[in-house]
């Protein structure tokens, strides 16, 4: 009998069975097609919750009113800061007040570091209700 030497015959059917289970160079394998697939599915999920979950907040937010009420208003950024700031001043916990309430922006009631903007005050006052400068206003309680 003609039989080929041991390490020549592992060597082939090594050859034979790796060679059935690799994929051709020119072609990607298809668990790494699927990996990716997957993790693109995953990512796109978790991007649109993430945005849902955003306009839903924005939605319900009194930052985003007060925001929404500057725009609406047409305010520059010093006159939204301005508004923002004599809000905190004012510990109000819903900054849109400051559209609603002419009180907050009597230039009586002004802080000290905000003096100098008293003329700005009015200037907001004026804009947003109608009317300038009158004698100072009592908050009712």
């Amino acid at each position: 009998m003609n039989s080929p030497p041991a390490d020549t015959a592992l060597r082939s059917i090594a050859v034979n069975l790796f060679a059935s289970t690799q994929p051709e160079a020119d072609q990607p394998p298809i668990g790494w097609l699927l990996a990716l697939g997957a993790m693109a599915v995953v990512s796109g999920l978790t991007y649109w919750h993430a945005a849902r979950m955003r306009r839903k907040r924005r939605q319900y937010s009194h930052d985003y009113l007060f925001a929404d009420l500057c725009a609406l208003h047409q305010l520059n950024r010093p006159a939204r800061n301005l508004l923002a700031q004599l809000a905190r001043y004012h510990n109000l916990a819903h900054p849109a007040r400051m559209f609603l309430e002419p009180v907050w922006l009597d230039p009586q009631r002004l802080p000290p570091l905000l003096h100098s903007r008293a003329e700005e005050v009015v200037r907001l006052r004026a804009e947003l209700f109608g009317f300038g400068h009158t004698q100072p206003e009592t908050q009712t309680s």
